[in-house]
């Protein structure tokens, strides 16, 4: 492990008293701030918690490695999204994410639809490799999810190199350090590999037990959560058990046009919980605007009302 006490951090972020759920409700976190009267302000995540919306996951990114080797790139080598993650620019966020570490676990994701994040993983895994080690590290992420898409395709070996990565994480961080993946739904049932080249059949199979949940997303053609047959399909055919895969969906129908109704999706849920009580839960594509394809004033603003919604019916009795 890191001598720069990676290990203390990491266990004081998982173990300062957060309730403990067997049913995940995570939110991905990539739009920050959002303009709106031509002012920028913050999406605020401690209203998560300030409103109690049983949220137990933020990933927090999107995380890319950049190239070391381009003078314009050469000093930001690790960004989310674009910013640096010192700039001034985001103390608000990291103060308000600091807020909620004891209620809420905040893990980086990493890569995305932006390319080139794992294939310089690939080509120079000891140049870097540490670039993200440390900002895990320093800024006590929780847990890192890997999302490889696109630019897999691109790559030698994506599998071996998504391997490479967990192996290298095992390693340097505690034993309980989340280690997730997001894959298409649709990929973990194929043998060879789909959207990002990546075969996550084999992966489980020899990384099974480093990993320790799959995010299957479940819309944009990778996947219909738009009743539970697709997700039981997914389960069943991929060999995974269903407390390791947590269904996607998302929020909004500017992310694609898959938006399930709150009042179909409660019920979905609850059907997977019936049939299939290991099921791990469900994972929202983005926060900000989470809610506000439902025609309904109250989720305007109020991003944290759709998580909430989703939370109930996730541990209703």
């Amino acid at each position: 492990m890191p001598e720069d006490g990676t290990s203390t951090r990491t266990e004081q972020a998982r173990h300062d008293g957060k309730p403990e759920s067997d049913k995940r409700m995570i939110l991905y976190y990539q739009t920050h701030f959002a303009t709106k009267d031509e002012q920028e302000t913050l999406v605020p995540p401690a209203e998560l918690v300030r409103n109690d919306a049983g949220v137990t996951d933020i990933n927090l990114g999107a995380i890319h490695l950049n190239n070391l080797d381009d003078d314009q790139e050469r000093d930001k080598p690790l960004t989310i999204n674009d910013t640096v993650p010192q700039d001034p620019k985001l103390l608000p966020m990291w103060d308000e994410l600091a807020l909620i570490r004891e209620e809420v676990d905040v893990h980086a994701f990493v890569g995305g639809d932006a390319p080139g994040t794992f294939i310089r993983l690939e080509n120079e895994f000891r140049r870097y490799y540490p670039l993200l080690r440390d900002f895990v590290a320093q800024y006590r992420m929780s847990g890192v999810d890997l999302d490889i898409e696109r630019e897999g395709k691109e790559m030698r070996d994506p599998t071996g190199t998504v391997r490479k990565v967990i192996d290298a994480l095992r390693e340097d961080f505690p034993e309980d350090f989340t280690i997730s993946l997001a894959p298409g739904a649709s990929e973990l049932t194929q043998d060879e590999g789909g959207m990002s080249g990546v075969r996550y059949r084999e992966l489980y199979r020899t990384h099974g037990a480093k990993i320790t949940r799959f995010h299957a997303q479940f819309y944009c053609g990778w996947g219909d959560m738009s009743s539970k047959d697709n997700y039981l399909d997914v389960v069943d055919k991929s060999g995974i058990p269903a407390e390791k895969i947590v269904a996607g969906v998302v929020t909004h129908n500017k992310h694609c046009k898959d938006y399930i109704e709150l009042s179909k999706l409660r019920e979905i849920v609850r059907d997977l919980r019936w049939e299939r009580p290991e099921f791990a839960g469900i994972f929202g594509w983005e926060y900000h605007l989470a809610g506000g394809s439902e025609n309904d004033p109250k989720y305007e603003d109020a991003p944290w009302r759709w998580a909430k919604e989703i939370s109930t019916a996730l541990r209703e009795a």
